[in-house]
């Protein structure tokens, strides 16, 4: 879907996103002011981590009302996927080995990084109506995540998501850690 389309912008949103106030003026403003600011920029959302590891996020979800939490724009690692806005034109498309509608929204950032391009929170305030959930399903897509983008990057490396820290890691030693932790992270369940 995303290499068929042909607009300005791509929009993936969970079908549980409603409107409250900022409608397509607001956004349109937002996304010409992070072109100024960054005209490489290739996806936007309202929630994600820093590299730093804080999280930006401009939501209202069962977790808080009307929460703000910058700078916006703001450069990030990983966004939630209960918004996305792909820039068209960028070739940047979720990974072909992942499976499942969990963590493709950091699957998309590092795509970006890796072609040179940025992703971003941006101040658009949405209500996502559900908290998300962690559950088994979860933790199998964050096991493919970690030894997929372990393999590929060829280096240890942590992500914080809005739900998760992400530990990449290269190489089998680094592949049965994470099978190891999977289990036991199962157990606890």
């Amino acid at each position: 879907m995303i290499r068929r389309a042909r607009g300005r912008y791509v929009i993936c949103c969970h079908q549980d996103v409603r409107l409250i106030g900022d409608g397509a003026a607001v956004l349109r403003e937002r996304l010409a002011a992070l072109e100024a600011h960054d005209p490489s920029w290739a996806i936007a959302g309202n929630a994600g981590a820093s590299p730093e590891g804080d999280l930006l996020i401009r939501i209202t979800d069962p977790h808080g009302a009307d929460q703000k939490r910058g700078p916006f724009p703001g450069l990030v690692h990983s966004l939630d996927e209960n918004f996305l806005l792909l820039k068209g034109g960028t070739g940047i498309v979720p990974s072909p080995d992942l499976a499942g509608f969990h963590l493709y929204g950091t699957d998309l950032c590092l795509a970006a990084r890796q072609a040179g391009r940025s992703a971003w929170v941006i101040d658009f305030h949405l209500h996502h109506l559900s908290p998300g959930r962690v559950d088994a399903g979860f933790l199998r897509c964050q096991a493919a995540f970690e030894k997929a983008w372990g393999r590929r990057i060829g280096q240890a490396s942590r992500i914080r998501t809005t739900c998760t820290t992400l530990t990449l890691r290269a190489g089998l030693r680094g592949h049965l850690l994470g099978a190891w932790r999977l289990a036991r992270r199962r157990w606890r369940l």
